[in-house]
């Protein structure tokens, strides 16, 4: 739940969503848009890196695009006096993010894999992990389509999603180096094309033309500084969706358009949808199921809390020959 935090208002606030929903964009850019001085954007994005509210960047990509096509939500009861279990999981390769929650099972992982085999391997390593645990209980959920991740909507373009673009060794070089982008007092916003090239010794118009190819082609859907929302006044929640699936098109339509649904997947269970869902209070959180069940074909809904979120910090790319 919320956490006892340093709280951001005003001009503050309004630079610092703004970077939290979309750091690609310039401060001059920034500012434009917020009305507001280029200096004064410049000294408070400092500001937020300096206090640690802006620990770093994040790219967001399709993993459809980037052939990522085998996923899972992988469930665990742990319990409270097994922290090791949780730093284990992010040993293994696959795994891009690992949650708290409240309930029977206490850890959710989200892996992400390119091929059966590799997912296999996957759910073997997981195995082996939760056999050492106290209650030695998990499920794996198997995704069946990723409609939303992070907040933003992924293309389900059959034919693109069956002939993803075609990326070079220099492509995922760059996309390993702009994942996670850690942030300090020489450096407070995204690194720039130029650095790319000198630490990758690529030339800039090069790392340039590859950025805006990878981002045309929605490879890349954006950067966005984190955290995003779990350290400032937001709570999260894990909300299991059991639908008639003949009314599940007006399910996925509300919750893809709905901006407190950050992640959304259709899975193979009783309960087929799971919505991972932000709200500033409880109430706020009632609200939305009141207007989840006045959706045609919205059966039950299970609520998880999400007490924590964690990145894994890497992705794991295809091989590319």
């Amino acid at each position: 739940m919320q956490q006892s935090v340093t709280r951001i208002n005003g001009d503050v606030r309004r630079v610092w969503e703004e970077l939290s929903r979309n750091a690609l964009r310039s401060l001059k850019e920034i500012s434009q848009t917020l009305h507001m001085p280029y200096s004064r954007v410049r000294r408070i994005t400092d500001y937020l890196v300096a206090e640690g509210i802006i620990r770093g960047y994040r790219t967001i990509f399709n993993p459809l695009k980037l052939g990522l096509r085998h996923s899972a939500l992988a469930f665990f009861r742990t319990n409270p006096s097994e922290p090791h279990i949780r730093r284990k999981l992010f040993e293994i390769p696959n795994i891009e993010k690992v949650f708290v929650l409240s309930g029977t099972y206490s850890l959710m992982a989200l892996l992400k894999c390119s091929d059966r085999d590799s997912y296999e391997e996957t759910l073997s390593k997981l195995d082996k992990i939760i056999a050492k645990s106290k209650f030695k209980q998990s499920d794996y959920v198997s995704i069946i389509k990723t409609y939303k991740e992070e907040g933003i909507p992924f293309s389900h373009d059959n034919n693109e999603n069956n002939n993803p673009p075609k990326l070079d060794k220099k492509d995922l070089m760059i996309l390993r180096t702009i994942y996670y982008q850690k942030t300090d007092e020489n450096r407070t916003l995204p690194i720039p094309s130029t650095e790319i090239a000198k630490i990758l010794d690529i030339s800039q118009p090069s790392v340039h033309r590859r950025l805006k190819k990878m981002i045309s082609q929605g490879v890349i859907l954006s950067v966005r500084a984190d955290p995003s929302y779990f350290d400032y006044n937001k709570d999260f929640f894990l909300i299991a969706i059991k639908a008639d699936l003949r009314n599940s098109r007006h399910i996925v339509e509300f919750l893809i358009k709905n901006d407190k649904v950050k992640s959304l997947y259709r899975v193979g269970r009783e309960y087929q949808f799971r919505a991972i869902v932000s709200t500033s209070t409880i109430k706020d959180l009632q609200k939305f199921l009141d207007r989840l069940y006045e959706v045609s074909g919205v059966i039950d809904t299970n609520t998880q809390i999400v007490f924590s979120e964690k990145d894994s910090g890497i992705i794991n790319f295809p091989n590319v020959g």
